[in-house]
C-alpha cells in the first residue's frame, strides 16, 4: 500500500513532502485498530522493525520484541559521513525527514 490520502495531508501539514516519505519506505498500513503511518527501521537495508502512528490521535506502537535502533542509521555508513559530513540528529522520524527535505 502507498501513503493514504488523509496521511498524506498529514504529512504536508507537517511541511514534509509525502513522495520523500515514500522514498524512505514510509507507508500506510491497516489493521484492526484502524490506519497508521508506517516507518520501516532499516539495518543494513533490511526492515528489522516497524513504528506505527495514527495521525487522527497520537497513537504509536513498534514491532514486540523486534530490535531497536536509530531511524535511518545506515545514513550513518555513507562515505560522506565518514569523511566528516555533518550529522543532524532529530527527535523523531518527522523531524528527520523536515530536515533531509530542507
Amino acid at each position: 500500500m502507498t501513503i493514504h490520502e488523509r496521511h498524506k495531508i498529514w504529512l504536508e501539514g507537517r511541511g514534509i513532502d509525502p513522495a520523500l516519505a515514500e522514498k524512505f519506505g514510509i507507508e500506510t498500513t491497516r489493521d484492526d485498530h484502524g490506519y497508521w503511518l508506517t516507518v520501516p527501521y532499516l539495518e543494513d537495508g533490511k526492515v528489522i522493525n516497524r513504528k506505527f502512528r495514527q495521525t487522527t490521535e497520537k497513537r504509536h506502537k513498534m514491532v514486540s520484541g523486534a530490535p531497536l535502533l536509530l531511524w535511518n542509521a545506515d545514513c550513518l555508513r555513507d562515505p560522506a559521513v565518514e569523511k566528516g559530513q555533518p550529522v543532524i540528529i532529530t527527535e523523531g522520524e518527522w523531524d528527520a525527514l523536515a530536515a533531509i527535505q530542507a
